[in-house]
């Protein structure tokens, strides 16, 4: 895997590496304060300075995925102006990601849907992986 991303007026390429942590962990040694990366259906990463974590959704749902890594970000940005912590963070944005793939249309979400998964999104520590600290 090749991961890359913009800085200002810049960009910096990443090296190789082995997976989705490693990359995440990778983009943090070369300076990013906070890392989120997609695993599709199967959640969300993040590699911060308070922690790594990764979220999972209880089940996978059928439907239309359109939408639905717009929402798991428009989740983020809402948890990152509001403060709110990280595990918690991501439950919310995996919830509402699944919540978008099982709504009927494209672009919607199902709020029903993401209430129940909400409280079942699994959210582990990722003690295996320390978060480096960046200048």
């Amino acid at each position: 895997m090749t991961l890359s991303t913009t800085a200002p007026a810049q960009t910096v390429p990443a090296r190789r590496t082995t997976g989705p942590v490693a990359a995440a962990a990778a983009r943090r040694e070369a300076g990013a304060a906070s890392v989120v990366a997609s695993l599709g259906a199967d959640g969300l990463i993040a590699v911060t300075p308070q922690g790594s974590w990764q979220a999972r959704p209880p089940e996978r749902r059928a439907g239309n995925p359109t939408g639905a890594g717009d929402a798991a970000v428009a989740a983020l940005t809402l948890g990152l102006v509001a403060g709110t912590p990280w595990p918690e963070r991501l439950a919310v944005a995996v919830a509402l990601s699944a919540a978008t793939v099982a709504a009927p249309l494209a672009g919607d979400f199902a709020p029903a849907v993401h209430a129940d998964l909400r409280e079942r999104v699994d959210v582990r520590t990722l003690n295996h992986l320390r978060s480096p600290r960046c200048p």
